[in-house]
């Protein structure tokens, strides 16, 4: 059967309350979860990016970051014809 977590009962139509329900225990339990979790993907992303970094580089270099988005897609994100611009089609 079914066991409600926060409530110790088993009863269909019973839910686990929060603050507004005076059970500030939940709040803060649910707040420690919340809290564990962007520690964990805080950890975990950099963890990942080091090991990447280790077969290739996180940044490109100076040169293409100079040439922009043309060395990289091989098109420019504001051509100059628009004069620096932007258009608005409506």
């Amino acid at each position: 059967m079914l066991d409600y977590i926060g409530t110790g009962s088993n009863a269909p139509g019973v839910s686990a309350t929060g603050w507004v329900y005076r059970n500030f225990k939940q709040f803060v339990l649910q707040g420690e979860a919340a809290l564990f979790i962007i520690v964990l993907n805080v950890v975990g992303t950099y963890i990942l990016l080091k090991i990447i970094s280790m077969f290739v580089s996180l940044r490109m270099n100076e040169s293409k970051l100079e040439e922009g988005d043309l060395a990289v897609h091989g098109e420019q994100a504001y051509p100059s014809e628009l004069g620096g611009r932007l258009r608005h089609d409506c």
